[in-house]
């Protein structure tokens, strides 16, 4: 015959431990749930990204992975590997090339082994990457055309700073009369160019600067 006292007893502590258990067990799975979906974003950016690796995204999660993949040393491993390959100079050639995109399979095959999919998959997988013609055309013709207009504004700084320093040259030669733009050649009446025969030298050399500035506006 049991104790009632002994029963009493169990059926307590299972009122008390049972709901405290479940909250720590419920607690426990989101925590991993969550580390999961944390790491598969790094993993999901990576190789969705892979037609064109050199991107703001890429580059932001490859500086999580020491983080997000703390408890997997074989993901930080090739990662540091793969970082060294990226920072070594003497790669930046076609061998290079083909050894950084080996390491980068290695390095994408291990985040995805650590998160459970490498049984239906292998390295040969991350080979396949789609690229269309068309959205390649569209990434080099932006870059062509960033280049162009960096070039065009260049050339307009360069010629707004020697318009400045032309006015102002002109501007300093004493008991000056100017009448119009120095842009379009200085114009100094015939009294003070006999006053002041610099006043001549000054204001030739503004033409002739001002000449050579429209036809170089006209060949940017």
């Amino acid at each position: 015959m049991e104790n009632p006292t002994i029963q009493l007893v169990i059926n307590i502590i299972a009122i008390l431990v049972g709901p405290i258990l479940a909250v720590a067990v419920t607690l426990w799975y989101q925590h991993r749930n969550q580390e999961w979906f944390v790491k598969f974003d790094v993993f999901k950016t990576l190789v969705g990204n892979r037609h064109r690796p050199v991107s703001d995204e890429n580059v932001q999660v490859l500086n999580l992975i020491d983080v997000v993949y703390s408890n997997q040393p074989r993901v930080r491993e090739l990662w540091h590997e793969y970082l060294e390959m990226l920072g070594n100079t003497s790669l930046q050639n076609s061998s290079g090339y083909v050894m950084r995109k080996q390491k980068e399979r290695e390095l994408l095959f291990e985040m995805a082994r650590s998160l459970g999919f490498a049984k239906n998959m292998s390295v040969l997988d991350l080979d396949r990457i789609y690229m269309p013609e068309g959205l390649g055309r569209q990434a080099r013709l932006m870059e062509d055309t960033q280049i162009e207009w960096l070039r065009v504004l260049k050339n307009s700084h360069s010629l707004g700073h020697s318009c400045m320093l032309t006015g102002n040259a002109v501007s300093q030669v004493e008991g000056k009369e100017v009448l119009g733009h120095p842009q379009d050649g200085v114009q100094v009446s015939s009294a003070k160019r006999k006053n002041h025969p610099d006043i001549e030298m000054a204001t030739g050399t503004a033409s002739d600067s001002g000449g050579d500035m429209h036809a170089a506006l006209r060949r940017a």
